[in-house]
């Protein structure tokens, strides 16, 4: 039988358990802080980073592995497995699906790159869709099948507690961020076909995980959550996220949750608090 392997980048956010499940391969995306150069969840995690630059005014930023970094693991893959299949977060907000097709290209081996047009779990969630068919013997055709099947239903939405490092990524306007942290509003964003956009908006935090729960639970086709998929995701919000989670399955107990945490390549752009909903009907 033919050896397929997958690998994604860091910013799919796929859980650490998951990964080994599936041997998915992660390749680091890079991000720079305080005068240094950091790989995601090898060399920083997200609440290190929070915890150790709370004082500071240095926000952190990211950048997409190079062709070269790229290239160098698909070879190495590629002494076991003669096929890779390869996901990455969506074009419209990173280079790195440039980067890895660059980086395919320079390995010269059987890859095929693909653009989630999602970012974190919501790209995550198609990688784990294909991996799970090859793990049950399917093939190439199938598993970018049901990866598929997965990107067209799937759909963020997050909530943060500050616009300090949304603005720094310039997803809004600093008029908007001034007139936000006067009024104390917390904004829900959504993310579909790669395009960020506003869901909504509060004046408290309790407000705005209600908002968020109303949004996931309304988006489910069953009543009971049967066939519902929903990767919770959170930065220094653990146990937001585990009441969140509790109160979704006390309404559709039948929802398949997969928690995570997500790395600082997302955590830079959301800041500490971000709490977030990927989630489709198979």
């Amino acid at each position: 039988m033919k050896v397929i392997a997958i690998a994604v980048d860091s910013g799919l956010d796929i859980p650490r358990a998951l990964l080994d499940q599936y041997r998915i391969v992660e390749i680091p995306v890079h991000v720079h802080w305080q005068g240094r150069q950091y790989r995601d969840k090898v060399d920083l995690d997200v609440e290190e980073m929070f915890a150790q630059g709370r004082e500071s005014k240095d926000f952190p930023t990211t950048s997409q592995p190079s062709p070269g970094e790229f290239a160098a693991v698909y070879r190495q893959i590629a002494k076991k497995a003669e096929a890779i299949l390869s996901w990455h977060t969506a074009s419209a907000l990173s280079g790195t699906y440039a980067s890895a097709q660059a980086g395919a290209k320079m390995a010269d081996k059987d890859i095929q790159v693909f653009d989630t047009r999602s970012v974190s779990m919501g790209g995550g969630l198609q990688a784990i869709a294909a991996a799970e068919i090859l793990a049950k013997g399917g093939n190439i055709q199938e598993a970018k099948a049901a990866a598929c099947k997965v990107r067209e239903r799937v759909s963020i939405r997050l909530v943060l507690d500050t616009l300090d490092y949304v603005l720094r990524g310039g997803r809004i306007s600093r008029l908007e961020a001034k007139v936000g942290a006067l009024l104390s509003i917390k904004p829900m964003l959504a993310i579909q076909d790669g395009v960020i956009s506003h869901a909504g908006r509060t004046r408290s935090r309790r407000r705005s995980l209600e908002q968020l729960l109303k949004a996931v639970t309304d988006a489910c086709a069953s009543f009971d959550g049967k066939g519902f998929v929903v990767a919770l995701g959170h930065a220094c919000a653990l146990e937001e996220m585990k009441e969140f989670m509790s109160q979704l399955l006390a309404k559709l107990p039948r929802t398949l949750v997969i928690p995570y945490r997500v790395g600082v390549g997302i955590g830079a752009h959301g800041g500490p608090g971000v709490l977030g909903a990927c989630y489709y009907n198979s």
